[in-house]
């Protein structure tokens, strides 16, 4: 190999090597660019801001503090129109004074992450609070008379660590190098395609690379965007959170894709001369294409199922027809132009060899396959298969608690929530038992759920959780919902939610729903709740939970939700004929779920389907005041056979709208446990279940310690699998 071979080697390895380098610089400089510009520069993030807070999902997370605080600073009674506040919140964020006040709260958190190091960054919402509190007091006067007069200090975390926060303030920190890496990016490039013993070669070159690297920014981009929203649990925040990456990082998106198309077009058009493009060329192909029949049948089919598939599209859509048209005769011109220019610039240079490549078959198999790989790659990170194996071994703790593991389960007091899935913190309900959700019932510390399955059907628009009761499928008149619920509340939800439809028709099918006699007060797709009790299931390996279910739904629809959920791998099926097992043994077997039904459990056909009322036998449920919950007469006999081996407490007060003020005295712990030892004496048994309203008030929790024979105050130890 002669000198000058050896020169154009090592002059083009210098021109790749500058390439290379060149585009990682465009990558990252790029990057560092639109963050410098979009996310550190205050204005600019306020009005990102405001485009997320324009899409209802991100209102609707926001609005979740704001409700918090007008709340819980307002009169008790207002938790029980939280879904009434909630529209109305949600739909006042939505004006100018909200999103200036939501915009300049924005405006705060790059000054906070400049001046010092936080644990978490907090989005102040007092002055978006105070407007929609506004907001509420003129369009519900009535309503308005309980809100609050001054709301103050009302914030969420928009980042809650120092994992998501420290890479923050790193990019914060050499946010610099944005505007000094594009410009190095440029002088490398331009520096490889001037060493190029090739020019034409070093153009392709510096296309291929910096398309190379826009391909590898937008894999970034969609990993991270569902590594991002993968780490947030709740639906509802998970959502606000891809609408808001949406509107913040949207357009660097599109810049990505922008920027790495041009370079592929560059690249493409580098291969050619001037001479060698015809304008009108494809228009030529295509028009000879037309016109020549297929020679085989089958190819004849699928281009006749294709012309017509694309004059289908443009008689239902000639806009966007013309649409896809324009943008690729735009890029044809741009490839176009690319050409003729470079034929101008840097002329093709005829070697032996001649100017075209080869077509390698085998470059095009591996670049596909790299592609697959990192789609699979995607696909598996995004979509990680929740069903894990309790670790083996015997739990330390059950329940929180390592004294609870040689308990027998009738030996054991579990803390329940009476109609748990009717929660002021859920989309939808009036009139709540509960001020928080199933999933954080469960974290919380509670182990039993009584839940109400009910057949819904869905009716979008109509109230805020757009579902009505099927009455017709459940056969109930209005007579028997007053005999529930009472005729005041009936009335008080039609003035909420419209007409009930008593007797009527219903469009739509039917599902079942958990909801608290009338899904117009509130609902939630019963396949959704199991699946979240599932998944926590799923990542506290060593709890075990109680589900009484009040049940509408037949036992086979039933038992089909729980298959689905996945459930049942955890549903324990007692044997009347021996002991109760002890809940250490459970937990260790995985049949750490006891599932009951009130009314029909299907009989023999799903074993692990209990009947409540074979197993518990309870106290009264019908309390008007706080004398009649504490006597002894609070304790006597109600349903299920004084036989059986489960005792349950119902302690709560029918007092519609509730009090949680109310329920608090009542789950006080010294009042509790007073009653709870009350009922052990009358009714020969020690409390398995005590279900309450408004579990975070007063402290069922330690009441059930003190019942287990723990300190009141003790801190249970939960294992997690995350």
């Amino acid at each position: 190999m002669g000198e000058e071979s050896r020169g154009v080697l090592r002059n083009r390895a210098v021109s790749i090597a500058l390439a290379v380098v060149g585009a990682i610089l465009a990558l990252i400089g790029g990057f560092l660019l639109y963050a410098r510009q979009e996310l550190f520069q205050p204005d600019n993030l306020a009005a990102h801001a405001r485009t997320a807070l324009d899409d209802e999902r991100t209102r609707l997370a926001i609005a979740q503090p704001i409700v918090d605080g007008i709340v819980d600073s307002g009169s008790g009674e207002l938790v029980n129109a939280r879904p009434l506040i909630e529209s109305i919140v949600v739909s006042a964020l939505g004006t100018p004074p909200a999103k200036a006040a939501f915009s300049e709260a924005v405006k705060a958190i790059d000054t906070k992450l400049a001046n010092r190091t936080p644990d978490s960054l907090l989005l102040n919402l007092t002055d978006a609070t105070v407007v929609a509190a506004k907001a509420l007091e003129a369009l519900t006067p009535q309503l308005g008379k309980g809100v609050p007069r001054e709301v103050t200090d009302v914030k969420t975390a928009i980042l809650g660590s120092r994992i998501t926060i420290t890479p923050l303030r790193f990019v914060r920190e050499v946010d610099l190098f944005g505007v000094i890496g594009p410009i190095l990016a440029v002088l490398l490039l331009s520096l490889s395609i001037y060493v190029a013993p090739v020019r034409r070669h070093g153009v392709q070159r510096a296309g291929i690379a910096v398309g190379a690297a826009a391909a590898v920014g937008l894999v970034i981009l969609i990993v991270g965007r569902s590594l991002a929203l993968g780490l947030i649990e709740d639906p509802l925040f998970r959502d606000a959170a891809a609408a808001t990456w949406d509107a913040i990082l949207g357009g660097l998106f599109l810049w990505t894709i922008a920027v790495g198309l041009l370079a592929l077009l560059l690249a493409a058009a580098a291969r050619f001369g001037a001479a060698e493009i015809d304008l009108l060329e494809p228009l030529k192909r295509g028009a000879e294409l037309a016109r020549r029949h297929p020679a085989r049948p089958a190819v004849g089919v699928v281009r006749g199922l294709l012309i017509g598939a694309i004059g289908v599209w443009l008689i239902v859509d000639p806009l966007s027809v013309l649409s896809t048209i324009g943008v690729l005769a735009g890029a044809w011109l741009v490839y176009v132009a690319i050409v003729e220019l470079l034929g101008i610039l840097a002329p093709v240079e005829l070697g032996a060899g001649g100017a075209h490549r080869t077509f390698r078959p085998a470059r095009l198999v591996a670049a596909s396959g790299v592609v697959a790989a990192v789609l699979v790659a995607v696909f598996l990170i995004g979509g990680e298969n929740r069903t894990q194996a309790r670790p083996p071994g015997p739990p330390e703790a059950c329940n929180g608690y390592p004294e609870l593991c040689g308990k027998r389960l009738d030996q054991v007091t579990i803390p329940a929530t009476h109609n748990a899935m009717s929660a002021a913190a859920e989309p939808g309900w009036f009139l709540p038992n509960q001020r928080y959700g199933i999933v954080r019932q469960l974290d919380d510390g509670i182990r039993g759920l009584l839940i109400d399955t009910h057949y819904g059907i869905g009716q979008a628009g109509r109230g805020f959780g757009g579902v009505i009761t099927d009455l017709g499928k459940e056969n109930k008149t209005r007579k028997e919902v007053e005999e529930e619920l009472g005729a005041e509340t009936v009335q008080r939800a039609e003035d909420l939610v419209g007409r009930l439809r008593f007797g009527a028709e219903p469009k739509g099918s039917s599902e079942p729903y958990l909801c608290h006699v009338l899904c117009e007060l509130g609902a939630t797709k019963l396949d959704v709740a199991l699946g979240e009790i599932y998944d926590w299931m799923s990542t506290h390996p060593d709890e075990f939970l109680v589900i009484v279910i009040e049940d509408v739904v037949s036992p086979e629809e039933t038992a089909q939700a729980f298959q689905r959920s996945g459930l049942l791998r955890y549903a324990y099926t007692p044997d009347p004929n021996t002991v109760w097992p002890t809940l250490g043994s459970l937990i260790e077997q995985d049949k750490r779920l006891l599932v009951m039904a009130e009314r029909d459990n299907g009989g023999a056909e799903f074993p692990w389907y209990q009947s409540a009322f074979d197993l518990i036998q309870e106290t009264p449920y019908t309390f008007d005041n706080v004398e009649q919950i504490t006597g002894p007469q609070s304790c006597r006999e109600n349903r299920g056979d004084p036989d059986n081996p489960l005792l349950q407490i119902n302690n709560w007060i029918e007092k519609v709208p509730r009090d949680p003020g109310l329920q608090a005295k009542v789950n006080a712990l010294d009042v509790l446990e007073r009653r709870a030892r009350v009922c052990a004496r009358v009714r020969g048994l020690e409390p398995n279940v005590i279900a309450v309203d408004y579990y975070n008030e007063g402290d069922v929790l330690g009441v059930a310690n003190v019942l287990n024979g723990l300190p009141a105050d003790a801190e249970p130890s939960v294992r997690t699998t995350r």
